[in-house]
């Protein structure tokens, strides 16, 4: 029960597997060496799962231990939920979050940098003085005075006004970080009982876009690019939103065909009764739902979806809740997942003189899926063929947003599928950003290509296998890197088709095809672009796809 960071020397790490020489017997098999800086057992702890190596010295080594209780502390970097709500609570109350979603609001408590109190007249902030860090601050409790000294024109003496005082839920510090301005244009002072904030980073306000324009088109909300005078004044005005309501009833639904069903309940097509338009009805058990304790990634997932409207993704019309249901009314894409068009139709993938078009099509797609997802600073988290859905036309869907999350930084979580999963999520402390989406990606692109994974296992059965164990596996897939000479060479624009793939499966973060530059930098790559692919025809819906799937439904 203790995990092991190398500190000094060797040690060799031997996985267990039964030999198919010896009935019965078990060989040692010699998979990889640690050395400093290395760690192991974190999997197994994290899993709460047996030991799957034996790790022996090979020479004088100096190792440290931390226990399980010490080790899960420090990977602890979400606040408690009872803190987070408490945040949000105070989030609700702040007026320029209103176009936020609570999922979003949530995503925004755990970024939360500081917790800080001031005594009563403490100087928060000082009038042109250098920030020491871009902070955005919102009060919690009790209040702070913003003033402003001026010259007075007597003799060049100042004179300080108070121009403000703003209380719980009031925000300072934003219009510096959104103007760029490393100063701060006026004083900020803890009122009588002292002030306690919320402190943010300025990245974090400054990916908040959707508030930034939504206040830029509300005449009553505070101008970043106006004058302090206008600014201090609208800051001080209060507006209430609303938002828009479904007019599809759910009693003027009626279910056609069952499509499929899973661990929380079923998805059936329907049809409006009023319109006759089809739909996919998502049926989810309350009862599964809370004892699995993911009612907050069912919401985050309603609640996501509910922001998308692209070609790309599937979308969501609307919501409903019964007694023991919750139901989520889709966008029916009925033509299968982009697995069954590998599984049952590879001739659409493989033959003809153009080989590679079609997995060019549906690479297109997923990125434009993806890219849009990444301006909302939504990253997907379980990318893979299953979750890549085609419409009746044979155009490629993302759907299955269970794992999606705004992400305002990084975040810290394992989850999704091993085998698209990328190395910063793999690792401890599992940071990872959107970036791993384009991973994803590059392990679909060379699944399309080529008609197999790109990870080469030496033979170890990890279907069917704990979690530990296939992650473990797939941690050393990572390590020795993909063949690519399994792309072959009658692909169109093969090279760039290889060089596409090893960008996107670059273990290095910050040099992965898509880290820096979005969706733009994918779709700009030459293998598009040599091609001479047309995305604006993509986004139109008038490009033909490569397989136009049969009106069928699953039952």
């Amino acid at each position: 029960d203790v995990q092991f960071p190398e500190s000094e020397g060797q040690m060799t790490v031997s996985e267990r597997a039964l030999s198919l020489a010896m009935e019965g017997g078990e060989d040692m098999l010699p998979s990889a060496t640690m050395e400093r800086g290395d760690t192991f057992g974190e999997l197994a702890m994290l899993f709460n799962t047996t030991s799957i190596a034996t790790l022996r010295a090979r020479e004088a080594a100096v190792v440290y231990a931390i226990p399980r209780g010490h080790f899960k502390q420090c990977l602890s970097t979400d606040h408690s939920k009872e803190k987070t709500e408490g945040y949000c609570r105070l989030l609700n109350e702040v007026r320029f979050l209103t176009p936020l979603l609570q999922s979003e609001k949530t995503e925004l408590a755990r970024n939360v940098t500081a917790h800080s109190h001031y005594e009563p007249g403490q100087l928060v902030l000082q009038q042109d003085r250098p920030r020491n860090g871009m902070m955005w601050y919102i009060i919690e409790n009790g209040s702070c005075f913003i003033s402003r000294k001026a010259a007075t024109g007597d003799g060049g003496a100042e004179s300080e006004t108070v121009e403000a005082q703003l209380f719980r839920g009031g925000t300072f510090g934003e219009r510096a970080i959104l103007r760029g301005e490393a100063k701060a244009t006026f004083n900020v002072v803890a009122g009588p009982e002292g002030l306690t904030c919320l402190c943010f980073h300025g990245a974090i306000l400054k990916n908040l876009r959707q508030c930034v324009e939504v206040a830029a088109e509300d005449a009553d909300a505070p101008d970043f690019t106006a004058g302090v005078d206008e600014y201090l004044d609208k800051a001080r005005r209060a507006s209430v939103s609303s938002s828009p309501s479904c007019d599809i009833r759910f009693s003027s639904l009626q279910t056609i065909a069952k499509l499929g069903e899973g661990g929380f309940g079923a998805v059936f097509l329907v049809s409006d009764s009023k319109t006759e338009q089809e739909y996919a009805l998502k049926r989810l058990s309350k009862a599964h739902i809370e004892q699995a304790h993911v009612t907050e990634q069912v919401r985050a997932e309603r609640d996501i979806l509910s922001l998308l409207d692209t070609p790309f993704v599937v979308r969501m019309f609307a919501s409903y809740r019964t007694k023991n249901f919750v139901f989520m009314l889709m966008e029916a894409a009925c033509g299968g997942q982009l697995l069954d068009v590998l599984v049952d139709r590879p001739d659409v993938l493989f033959s003809g003189p153009a080989r590679g078009s079609a997995a060019m099509f549906y690479g297109a797609c997923v990125a434009c899926g993806v890219g849009y997802l990444h301006e909302r600073h939504i990253a997907h988290r379980d990318l893979k063929l299953e979750n890549v859905l085609l419409d009746a036309r044979g155009y490629a869907k993302l759907c299955d947003l269970g794992f999606a999350r705004f992400v305002l930084g990084r975040t810290h979580t394992l989850l999704g599928t091993p085998d698209y999963m990328a190395p910063e999520m793999l690792a401890p402390p599992h940071k990872h950003g959107l970036a791993v989406d384009w991973w994803a990606l590059g392990v679909i692109m060379f699944e399309l290509l080529s008609g197999d994974g790109p990870w080469d296992y030496n033979g170890q059965e990890v279907q069917g296998a704990n979690a530990a164990h296939q992650l473990m596996a797939v941690r050393q897939c990572h390590e020795r890197g993909i063949n690519l000479g399994a792309i072959p060479a009658s692909v169109h624009q093969a090279c760039h088709a290889r060089h596409l793939v090893r960008r996107l499966l670059t273990v290095d973060v910050d040099k992965r095809l898509g880290s820096k530059g979005g969706s733009q930098e994918v779709t700009g790559h030459p293998w598009f672009t040599s091609a001479s692919f047309d995305f604006d025809a993509l986004h139109s819906g008038s490009l033909a796809s490569p397989f136009v799937p049969s009106d069928q439904h699953a039952e």
